[in-house]
């Protein structure tokens, strides 16, 4: 068996891994951020923790240089407030090891804060 996990990030921490038991049992590992930068996230993410996700971003991309992660992928919401780091985000992820997945333009996310103002933030309806 092997496990695909899908994660904001915050509770993917070595310690939760391994109370898990399956440091040796993951196939893909898949993270859904609007933004790496401080200011931005915490825009759009509600009680959200960077420095935690950019820990567990490091601790991931460890298991995936060790082979025990096969693949390592990030998701971003593109909005207004995000559009002009997709290219340092990309560069971020890349330089962990991690792949863009996809990169959504016009999908409301309920775990964000800009939900209720979707309309203001979003970049495919002007």
């Amino acid at each position: 068996v092997r496990f695909e996990i899908v994660s904001n990030g915050i509770f993917c921490s070595k310690e939760n891994i391994e109370k898990l038991g399956i440091t040796d049992k993951i196939a893909t590992v898949k993270f859904s951020l609007p933004s790496l930068n401080e200011k931005t996230y915490k825009k759009m993410v509600r009680n959200g923790d960077l420095k935690k996700v950019k820990e567990n971003i490091k601790y991931i991309s460890e298991l995936y240089y060790k082979k025990k992660v096969s693949e390592f992928l990030f998701n971003f919401i593109v909005s207004s407030v995000n559009y002009k780091e997709i290219v340092s985000y990309a560069k971020y992820v890349g330089s962990y090891g991690g792949k863009v997945d996809y990169i959504l333009l016009n999908q409301k996310d309920s775990s964000t804060d800009f939900l209720r103002d979707f309309d203001k933030y979003n970049v495919h309806n002007p």
